[in-house]
């Protein structure tokens, strides 16, 4: 259990925008309502300099198991189960997962790439120039992050949950989210012109076998 998690069990954290889990409806309250417009489940690969000509050629999550990368990842987040469901290899990393940036770009600590969220990699590529921002994909998986609310606040959970859902049903929060995060769509990151790789949900996928 993360930090974050244990302060929203425990009431002193209010709320907190997280992966979905069925362990974190589990314990906290959910509010099934995407938060992101999508850009948090569309991932951008960070990789080492110099390696972009390994990846020119995938088109399909098959050419994708078959260059057997390895992702790096907090050991708590969500989108590794989806990973490891759909054949792609991960390295967790218990602790501070920033160290992750480091471990990519010294290629010698086992792991090839770092995904982030599209809207995470246009703000931080910038301060990582021993990266690279892959040029041509985009690894689509269905599950937007959610807000979570603390057990011990169920008024604020529903008073949260009929806001978000009227923000959802109006256009607001797509509204804000391409407004905020308007540099996805620009160079490097230009999302709306990256190959789609979809990975299916754990209940759903059926690994590749490279």
């Amino acid at each position: 259990m993360t930090r974050l998690e244990y302060m929203l069990e425990n009431g002193t954290l209010s709320a907190a925008i997280l992966g979905r889990t069925e362990e974190r409806d589990r314990r906290l309250l959910p509010i099934a309502i995407g938060m992101t417009d999508n850009l948090v489940n569309q991932r951008i690969l960070f990789i080492p300099q110099g390696t972009q000509a390994a990846y020119d050629n995938v088109h399909s999550l098959e050419d994708f198991v078959r260059l057997n990368k390895v992702a790096g990842m907090g050991q708590a987040w969500a989108d590794r189960l989806i990973w490891e469901a759909n054949g792609l290899a991960v390295q967790p990393l218990d602790g501070d997962w920033r160290r992750l940036y480091r471990m990519v770009a010294s290629q010698a600590r086992g792991i090839d790439y770092l995904p982030r969220a599209a809207y995470e990699i246009a703000a931080e590529w910038p301060t990582h120039p021993d990266l690279a921002v892959e040029q041509h994909l985009v690894l689509v998986y269905e599950q937007d992050h959610i807000l979570y609310v603390s057990p011990a606040e169920p008024e604020l959970h529903q008073l949260l949950l009929t806001a978000l859902s009227e923000a959802a049903r109006s256009g607001l929060i797509r509204r804000l989210a391409r407004e905020h995060y308007a540099e996805v769509f620009e160079p490097p990151v230009n999302l709306g012109e990256r190959r789609a790789i979809v990975l299916l949900a754990p209940e759903r996928a059926h690994p590749v076998i490279p």
